[in-house]
């Protein structure tokens, strides 16, 4: 020690520091006392404030919180961090009604056989896809309830941490993760250029206790439950904070790989992290099909409340990487992986009183008020009854003893009741006639939705306020769902900033945010001029986008992100989608006639008529207009146009004759009984036909849907069989898989020209994919790219593959 220079002990301390953190964290196995290794630590410190030109990134004293930070920066993962299929089992979704307790007791205590169907599920899915009859080996892990986490290691140090985030771009938070001691700062024996590691964090049961203890002893704030401690902590400012909490991690896969070869199987590469010294759960199992598959889901189950940490469920994963690439991606999850969860746990309490909530679109929903219990790792004071017919099926009146039902992160429902005890005061719940929020009417809509299995339809019914943007319930949600990532994506733009902004009366509609001056903005509680003048720039800095983000923006009911990227590439325009009657409209994938309808009230509406033509005159750019896409299953014919007026005694085999008798609809308009006598349908569609255009109304609007196919371009010619071009677009059927981080356009823009132009973008590359385009920092899909000799460009190249098409999208 006496002969060590200053570098050479400060190396020897932190060697000598990571060994001990490592046996103490991880492996649970202390090899020094505390006293001993406070000793080392302090003596590093010293060190290290002497030659601060020796501090390193990763040095263990960087663990320590130090100032607050002021906000997350963004970071863009550079392969995606996905989700993973759910697979919930059979379980019945029926009322639970129990006469007496003790029959609720026995259910609780004795529950049906673990539901193992969702593993059986999986293993013939993956089969299937594979086209083969033999066993598939799996890796079967535990599935965590934290917080999913990306480190980067460079060169095996710690050089950035960032949130999962919606899979795209995360948050950075390097500052509070370096505060956790099972999380190495430097890898032991990985020289990779980069590897990027996968997993959890999370807080055990017992330091969650030890913590919340500690915290009621000074009188402090106690956390929730051990979930959102972990995700809390992580998304701390203040790293100090952070730092206090006692945090784990275990690590379960990869990102990004430069520089490294990867293990030929899942198995191999938990391998390969343990070695480096990453914290791998040991509840880990190599198995062999589905009887394998449910071994472990029994195993797991029945050791389920004696594990350290909480789980709502295993996952299973095929073991071998190759059959992984061959198994591809869905939209957002891969074919080769799947969560299996464990039933929901339940508890009993009493339902004090129901009230309603007025929702974005003015839906009414009744809101159970209970007794506080802890169920599934949380206190529940509030549940979902969802509606009406819900609360009768299951048979609740307020005041019963009402079982609660909770699962991870799905929200609170009242799963049943205890008839026994039920006091003699209790009373049924019954939905008001005014909104409670602004006292318009609520008026009952009827819903008809087409069962899956059947031919039949499932009539629901809700209830909506009628007060619109009036509404304050109605006008704050849809201010906050517009400025939502997904939809106009403004930055900083939060609940309770949009409060104050109501509550100041200083903004009323979405076009309202357009008008925002830093002067009315820093007389808000907490917004200083900094503050103000960065919700300023975000607002600005979206005054273009695309059309599919602000049609789902404006809120419109039965319109979710995915119908909304149908209606913008299906109609082309805003204006054309202003303009289109509900019979049009039905003409676009996948838009039904309740959907149609719903479209077709919002912009009639004169208030959303106003707000929509201040956002246009404020701002918004929505890319050029393009032409009409229909679908070509119901492609535009006279034929199925007469079909959609649903005329009595007209079917579709009379449709198509009438169309070919008479070729357009106006000819069929003015026909007299007796050109329609020469068509061979029946006397009934005669007098169908007769007494339909007899109305002066439906004949006007039957032309003025004619009218307006012409408009649009989705007109056909004078007969039957000459339906509307099918132009093909430049991508049409192409596939391509985006890598890296481009230098001009965000990775959404290059989708969005992808999508513009007729082609489609997945996750990864499979045999399946055309193309790759390739930006800064490609990882291993360009490696798998290369290995299939699939065809690579960069911006350029990809951007000149659509200008040579002809079809240079502008729209971002």
């Amino acid at each position: 020690m006496m002969n060590e220079s200053v570098p050479q002990r400060i190396a020897h301390l932190r060697a000598e520091i990571e060994r001990h953190d490592h046996a103490y964290y991880v492996l649970d196995k202390p090899i020094i006392l505390d006293a001993e290794y406070d000793k080392l630590f302090r003596e590093l410190q010293t060190l290290e404030a002497q030659h601060p030109e020796l501090v390193t990134v990763d040095t263990p004293t960087q663990r320590v919180g130090g100032k607050a930070l002021e906000c997350f920066a963004p970071v863009h993962h550079a392969v995606p961090m996905l989700s993973i299929y759910t697979e919930t089992g059979n379980e019945s979704n029926g009322a639970l009604i129990f006469d007496t307790f003790k029959e609720y007791e026995k259910y609780k205590n004795e529950p049906p056989e673990t539901e193992t169907s969702g593993a059986f599920n999986f293993d013939a899915r993956v089969r299937n896809a594979l086209g083969t009859i033999d066993e598939i080996e799996y890796v079967c892990e535990l599935k965590f309830d934290g917080l999913a986490i990306n480190l980067r290691y460079e060169r095996g140090v710690l050089v950035q941490a960032a949130t999962r985030g919606d899979g795209e771009t995360g948050e950075d938070v390097t500052q509070n993760v370096r505060t956790i001691h099972c999380i190495p700062l430097h890898l032991n024996g990985c020289t990779a250029e980069v590897l990027e590691v996968r997993g959890e964090v999370y807080m055990s049961r017992n330091d969650f206790n030890r913590y919340n203890e500690k915290q009621r002893e000074l009188g402090l704030s106690t956390l929730v439950n051990p979930r959102n401690g972990a995700a809390g902590s992580i998304r701390q400012l203040d790293t100090a904070l952070a730092a206090k909490r006692p945090l784990s991690f275990f690590a379960y896969g990869l990102g990004e790989i430069k520089g490294w070869e990867i293990p030929e199987t899942h198995s191999g590469i938990l391998d390969a992290l343990h070695s480096f010294g990453l914290p791998v759960c040991v509840e880990r199992d190599v198995v062999l099909g589905s009887e394998g598959l449910v071994e472990f889901y029994k195993r797991i189950a029945a050791k389920r409340e004696s594990l350290p940490f909480d789980i709502d469920g295993v996952v299973y994963k095929v073991n071998s990487l190759s059959l992984q690439s061959h198994l591809g991606m869905r939209d957002r999850d891969p074919r080769w992986a799947v969560a299996h969860k464990y039933p929901p746990q339940i508890e009993l309490t009493t339902l004090l009183d129901i009230e309603v909530q007025v929702g974005r679109t003015g839906i009414i929903t009744p809101v159970a008020r209970l007794k506080p219990v802890f169920v599934g790792g949380t206190t529940v004071s509030n549940a979902t009854l969802h509606n009406e017919e819900e609360i009768r099926r299951k048979k609740v009146l307020i005041g019963d003893a009402v079982i609660v039902r909770r699962a991870g992160e799905v929200i609170p429902e009242i799963a049943g009741l205890v008839r026994e005890g039920r006091p003699s005061d209790a009373r049924k719940f019954v939905m008001p006639k005014l909104c409670p929020e602004c006292g318009a009417h609520v008026v009952k809509i009827e819903k008809a939705k087409r069962l899956k299995t059947k031919t039949n339809y499932l009539e629901e019914s809700a209830y909506r306020c009628i007060g619109g943007l009036s509404c304050p319930a109605q006008r704050k949600q849809a201010i906050i769902h517009f400025a939502a990532r997904r939809a106009m994506n403004i930055d900083g733009l939060g609940e309770k900033l949009v409060d104050q902004l109501i509550n100041a009366k200083l903004v009323e509609t979405p076009a309202d945010l357009y008008k925002l001056k830093i002067e009315q903005l820093v007389e808000l509680d907490r917004m200083g001029e900094l503050s103000a003048r960065n919700l300023l720039d975000a607002i600005r800095d979206r005054k273009s986008s695309t059309l599919a983000r602000f049609i789902f923006a404006l809120g419109i009911p039965e319109i979710g992100e995915g119908t909304a990227k149908v209606l913008a590439s299906g109609m082309g325009s805003l204006s054309r989608l202003r303009e289109a009657l509900p019979e049009i409209l039905e003409y676009i994938p996948n838009v039904g006639k309740e959907a149609a309808s719903a479209i077709h009230e919002f912009f009639s509406d004169p208030h959303n008529k106003t707000v929509i033509d201040e956002l246009i005159q404020l701002w918004v750019y929505l890319g050029d207009d393009k032409a009409v896409d229909v679908k070509s299953a119901t492609k535009p014919t006279i034929a199925n146009l007469i079909d959609a007026l649903n005329i009595i005694g007209v079917g579709k085999g009379g449709s198509e004759k009438l169309a070919n008798y008479f070729g357009s609809l106006k000819k069929l308009i003015s026909a007299n009984e007796q050109d329609l006598l020469s068509v061979p349908v029946s006397q009934k569609a005669v007098m169908g036909i007769m007494n339909y255009f007899g109305d002066s109304n439906k004949c006007e609007y039957a032309l003025r849907i004619e009218d307006q196919l012409h408009k649009f371009g989705m007109h056909w010619n004078d007969r039957i069989g000459s339906q509307v071009s099918s132009q093909r677009l430049p991508l049409d059927g192409m596939i391509f898989v985006l890598t890296g981080k481009f230098p001009n356009l965000t990775r959404d823009e290059v989708k969005q020209k992808i999508e513009n132009a007729g082609g489609k973008v997945t996750e990864s590359v499979s045999a399946k994919t055309g193309y790759v385009v390739m930006g800064e920092n490609p990882g291993s899909t360009l490696q798998k790219a290369e290995k299939l000799g699939i065809k690579i460009f960069d911006e350029n190249g990809f951007l000149n593959i659509l200008a040579s098409s002809g079809h240079l999208v502008s729209e971002s």
